[in-house]
């Protein structure tokens, strides 16, 4: 019972990511913290330049994993059933939890708990939302990955 609440929010959580990485590929601009594509804003740097563009087929292609992270969830405790083994989707959620967990300790810049740049308005969603999340995720993958097994 608890493994399934646990991937229905989780892929819930992973859906709305999706559409969200999916919509700023194709333009748009809510919910982004700087409408131009630049992390963190130009001139918030070292060098005076963004650390990161927002790049189509990069966006898409997050939109996609998040896609497939949420069926592979479900696909966990049996609310879908995909084209693959069960050891496969174990696996792969093992990876994804620690792919979320790297993502909540950071760069040693500009994301995650290890982050040295502060005050910027990526840095403040980052501490917010992105980095919480990200840790929220890792923990809650693992967690069902445990007791679904």
């Amino acid at each position: 019972m608890l493994a399934a609440i646990l991937a229905v929010i989780d892929s819930v959580i992973l859906i709305a990511a999706g559409i969200l990485h999916v919509y700023w590929a194709s333009g748009g601009a809510w919910g982004y913290p700087q409408s131009n594509g630049e992390f963190p804003e130009a001139g918030e740097t070292l060098l005076g330049d963004p650390a990161f563009r927002r790049k189509r087929v990069i966006m898409r292609s997050i939109g996609l994993v998040c896609f497939i992270a949420a069926g592979l969830v479900l696909a966990r405790v049996g609310i879908v059933t995909l084209p693959v083994q069960g050891r496969f989707v174990e696996y792969s959620l093992w990876a994804l939890a620690g792919l979320f967990l790297l993502r909540a300790l950071g760069d040693f810049r500009y994301t995650g708990l290890t982050r040295r740049v502060h005050g910027t308005v990526y840095a403040r969603w980052d501490a917010r939302l992105f980095t919480p999340l990200s840790l929220l995720l890792s923990i809650t993958i693992f967690v069902l990955n445990l007791i679904a097994s």
